[in-house]
């Protein structure tokens, strides 16, 4: 699955970032994505029992990282790439 995705959106493997704009939505886009989102629910428990106990200001913190990034990815000026896939520091 992540292999049939990734060779439709990564350049390097002979895709293009702009899957995910065309549509209908690619099934194999759609399928790859999914498996990422899924992970994300085990990421959160994780990064409480982790995090949390370090600093009780991170939820917050993280919250704010994420309305600026959907702020600038919205925006005109915004440029997609591989380099998005990182998360700023917050």
């Amino acid at each position: 699955m992540k292999e049939a995705g990734g060779s439709l959106l990564f350049p390097e493997l002979g895709g293009s970032y702009e899957a995910f704009e065309r549509r209908p939505l690619d099934e194999r886009v759609a399928q790859y994505a999914a498996q990422d989102v899924k992970l994300l629910f085990q990421l959160e428990v994780a990064m409480k029992g982790k995090i949390g106990a370090f600093d009780s200001n991170w939820m917050q913190r993280v919250l704010q990282a994420s309305v600026m990034r959907v702020n600038e990815a919205l925006g005109p000026a915004y440029i997609d790439g591989r380099s998005r896939a990182v998360a700023p520091m917050f």
